[in-house]
């Protein structure tokens, strides 16, 4: 197994989620969480591996709770070669762009 860093975003084990630039900017997608499928994770990582991967999922979860936050961060996530991808991405948009209606356009007006 290669420690080499991604050449990408997207080669890595990183999700994304919304953000703005700021009160009516552009929408933009950034990078927020890291997201790991198990199934992946049981076919590329060693026991010892996974059980160092859960060591660290433990710390962050005792992090998060040690600062008044949730245990866990609970989310969706939409797989991009689903169908509800891009649609997804298109609610998100809407609800985070300012002024815009559920049509995903920035530019639309309530």
């Amino acid at each position: 197994m290669s420690d080499e860093k991604p050449q990408t975003e997207s080669e890595g084990i990183v999700g994304q989620s919304a953000s703005t630039a700021g009160l009516g900017g552009a929408f933009q997608r950034e990078i927020r969480y890291a997201v790991l499928k198990w199934k992946d994770v049981a076919a590329a990582l060693t026991p010892a591996e996974i059980e160092d991967l859960r060591h660290l999922m433990w710390k962050t979860h005792d992090y998060r709770e040690n600062q008044g936050k949730t245990r866990y961060v609970e989310c969706v996530v939409v797989e991009e070669d689903w169908p509800e991808y891009e649609p997804t991405w298109r609610a998100i948009e809407a609800r985070m762009t300012p002024n815009a209606a559920l049509t995903g356009s920035p530019e639309a007006q309530p």
